[in-house]
C-alpha cells in the first residue's frame, strides 16, 4: 500500500475501506511508515505546488490541498487529527479535487468563515461524509457545490451526510446547487450545528 501506519500496520480508509464485519492483515504490506500521525496537520492553498517530500504537513511545510492531506494521514479513535486550513480559497484552480471525502476522527478547522473557503466551482459537491465518526468542521465556508442526478447522486450540493453526525461550528454553507438539499442532504444522520452555522442561498430542482 502507498500509505499506512500506526499500531497494527493499519491503513487509512482513504486507501482501503474495510466493512465492520471484515478484517485485513496488513503485516506484509509495504510503505506502512509514511502516514502522517501527528495530531495537527497544516494546509495552505497559496503555496506554489503540492508538497510531496518527507516532512510535509507541518506548519512550516504545509500540504497544498485537503485531498492530498487526507491521503497522507491515518487518524484513529485514539489519535484523531486536526487539519488546519490557512486563509485562502481551496478550489480546482488551486489543485483541490471535489468532493472532499471525509474520514473518521478528523477535524477540519479554517481561519474563519470569511477567509477559509472551499469552492467546488460547480465541479461536484463540496463535502461527502459516509459512515464517519468523531468529526468537526469549523470556521470556513462551503460554496460552489453541484450535485445533479446522473452526475453524482443528486443530493447535497454543499454537504451530503450519510450515517454520520459531525459537529459544525461557525460554518457558512452558501451558493450550492442540487436536485435535493442544495445546501445539505442528511440520511440517517444528526449533525450538531453550534455557534452560528449558516445555511443560505441555495438552489434545488424545485427552484429551476
Amino acid at each position: 500500500f502507498n500509505c499506512g501506519g500506526g499500531e497494527g500496520n493499519e491503513v487509512s480508509s482513504v486507501w482501503v475501506k474495510v466493512e465492520p464485519d471484515a478484517s485485513v492483515d496488513y503485516s506484509a504490506s509495504e510503505g506502512n511508515a509514511c502516514a502522517f500521525t501527528a495530531p495537527n496537520v497544516y494546509v495552505d492553498p497559496n503555496i506554489g505546488q503540492e508538497c510531496l517530500d518527507e516532512g510535509c504537513g507541518f506548519s512550516n511545510n504545509p500540504f497544498k490541498t485537503i485531498t492530498r492531506t487526507l491521503y497522507m494521514i491515518n487518524p484513529t479513535e485514539d489519535n484523531p487529527i486536526t487539519i488546519h486550513l490557512a486563509a485562502g480559497t481551496y478550489s480546482p484552480e488551486t489543485g483541490e479535487t471535489f468532493p472532499i471525502n471525509m474520514i473518521s476522527n478528523v477535524k477540519i478547522e479554517g481561519e474563519d468563515e470569511e477567509t477559509s473557503i472551499l469552492d467546488a466551482m460547480g465541479t461536484s459537491r463540496v463535502i461527502t461524509m459516509e459512515d464517519c465518526d468523531n468529526n468537526t468542521i469549523s470556521d470556513l465556508t462551503l460554496t460552489g457545490g453541484l450535485a445533479e442526478a446522473g452526475y453524482i447522486d443528486g443530493s447535497g450540493g454543499g454537504m451530503s451526510v450519510f450515517s454520520s453526525s459531525p459537529t459544525l461550528t461557525h460554518v457558512t454553507i452558501t451558493g450550492n446547487t442540487a436536485d435535493d438539499g442544495g445546501g445539505m442532504y442528511l440520511s440517517n444522520s444528526n449533525p450538531t450545528p453550534v455557534s452560528y452555522t449558516h445555511l443560505r442561498a441555495h438552489e434545488t430542482e424545485a427552484d429551476r
